[in-house]
């Protein structure tokens, strides 16, 4: 357990110093805005295309792994919906908005250097598959839930729209495009997209910690806490569960979805809430108290899949 700890203390050392250098003053607010901009904009996209341009991928496509994935996802999802429907009383789309929150991993600012800190390159490939469906499946199933009594026609080109102009999603679909050409990267290109995607974890982890200085608390304690405890005990115990014994998946495959499980919710969940005007105090607080909460419960599931 002390050595899963001293594995992930450094990512968390890293928020920890974005975090202080916003509250101390040492940095601007704007500055970490820029940190978060090159790592969404330039370093991630250009670290993704580089690896599925790169990268040996599976034969075919990785079914089970989804699915250990995303069936824990959904029930998630339904659970949280309903527990803040029927016993907290909230709306229909403000309980969508904080079931989303339940199961948005925040796979970019932290699951990507988490992963590759914990499993190293041998942990890409299943990371990146992961990363490359999660955005559009959960986004589109949160926002049709949301807007499912306006105009669908509206709802879709609102969700093309966001899909079609997020940079991760395409740093993904043209690293896969370029594959299918059969090119080789030039050297003096590869060495510069190796050189500037080594810098995506550590920008990633003091925007993340520049990020959470801005957010507060808000809402319901207890609602809160059901939000925080399904996020990162439920979830990641749902995927090692499935993963392990029921679908027989490869164990550093089932820890790479384990460990993404296991990461504190994600900032496409507050940006959701935003949005729409619905539900801010308790993604913001969600944002804010799992990501301290997940110094101990990722050191515990990094042990649990490293241990095997």
């Amino acid at each position: 357990m002390l050595e899963s700890f001293l594995t992930v203390f450094p990512i968390f050392a890293l928020i920890l110093i974005g975090w202080a250098a916003i509250r101390t003053g040492l940095v601007r607010e704007e500055t970490g805005n820029g940190v978060a901009d090159y790592v969404f904009m330039i370093a991630i996209p250009l670290m993704l295309f580089r690896t599925l341009a790169t990268a040996p991928l599976p034969a075919s496509p990785p079914w089970a792994f989804w699915a250990s994935y995303f069936i824990s996802l959904g029930l998630i999802w339904v659970a949280q919906t309903r527990i803040a429907s029927h016993t907290f009383t909230r709306g229909q789309q403000e309980s969508a908005i904080i079931g989303f929150t339940a199961v948005q991993s925040n796979m970019v600012l932290m699951g990507i250097p988490m992963v590759l800190r914990v499993f190293g390159d041998a942990g890409a490939i299943p990371l990146f598959l992961l990363v490359a469906v999660n955005l559009p499946i959960t986004m589109t199933l949160a926002m049709l839930r949301i807007e499912s009594t306006g105009a669908s026609g509206s709802v879709g080109l609102t969700i093309l729209k966001k899909l079609a102009t997020n940079p991760i999603l395409i740093g993904i679909f043209v690293g896969a495009a370029f594959r299918q050409t059969g090119l080789s990267i030039p050297a003096p290109a590869l060495a510069t997209l190796k050189f500037i995607g080594d810098s995506a974890a550590p920008c990633a982890l003091f925007a993340m910690g520049a990020g959470l200085a801005r957010y507060g608390l808000g809402g319901e304690t207890w609602l809160l806490a059901i939000v925080v405890a399904l996020k990162l005990l439920v979830f990641p115990i749902l995927v090692f569960s499935l993963g392990t014994f029921v679908l027989g998946i490869d164990p550093l495959w089932v820890g790479v979805a384990t460990v993404l499980a296991a990461c504190p919710c994600g900032v496409n969940a507050y940006l959701l809430a935003e949005r729409y005007r619905l539900a801010q105090g308790i993604t913001s607080g969600a944002i804010l108290i799992s990501s301290v909460f997940a110094v101990a419960t990722t050191t515990l599931f990094v042990w649990l899949v490293t241990a095997r």
